[in-house]
């Protein structure tokens, strides 16, 4: 045997090379060290699963996150936890990816509610006739079965449909009225001179 930093086994073909004390003691030390950093990013990661605010931060995020485990599993000796908290910040990102695509989907649903509800009142300002004021309370209905949350303008649509029903009711009181004075109009003596 030879003495000095390496030993050398003289048993072995090969002559396998082992390391003195000092030296596993570093590779300890690194090794505690490295486990340390990857410790701190996985706990980085998962506090960063639960912020993501996008749909392509969280595509990202997954692919990142999918990349790091390629990585810390090509290192032996590591603890099994840190691969499994990083799978459940990749469950978590998939969480919030749901939940961004609810809530762009229900916003679209909201601004698909607020232009049919322009569409009503624009029709409701269409009406200068007892036909037209009919047809727009048809056009009404059938505005109203495309809501998505019919219940946010339930009030408001009831208000325009009363108000047009006012306005039919109004219009054939007036043509009444027109009607009668024609009527009188019509029984009046002709003047012959």
């Amino acid at each position: 045997m030879v003495r000095g930093s390496l030993i050398l086994r003289s048993r072995s073909p090969n002559n396998s090379i082992l390391s003195t004390q000092q030296q596993r003691d570093r590779f300890s030390q690194a090794f505690q060290t490295i486990s340390n950093k990857i410790d701190q990013l996985v706990a980085v990661e998962n506090k960063r699963a639960e912020s993501l605010s996008t749909e392509q931060a969280c595509n990202t995020y997954k692919i990142e996150i999918k990349g790091i485990i390629d990585q810390i599993t090509q290192i032996a000796d590591l603890p099994p936890h840190l691969i499994e908290s990083l799978q459940n910040a990749l469950r978590t990102s998939n969480i919030r990816l749901t939940d961004i695509r609810q809530q762009a989907e229900e916003g679209q649903k909201q601004a698909e509610d607020t232009q049919i509800m322009q569409n009503i009142r624009n029709s409701a300002t269409k009406i200068k006739t007892i036909y037209l004021s009919q047809a727009a309370l048809q056009e009404l209905e059938n505005l109203q079965s495309r809501f998505n949350y019919p219940d946010k303008f339930q009030q408001l649509h009831a208000e325009i449909v009363q108000s047009i029903q006012n306005k039919i009711i109004s219009d054939r009181s007036s043509l009444a009225n027109l009607r009668t004075q024609l009527q009188s109009v019509n029984n009046l003596p002709l003047h012959q001179e």
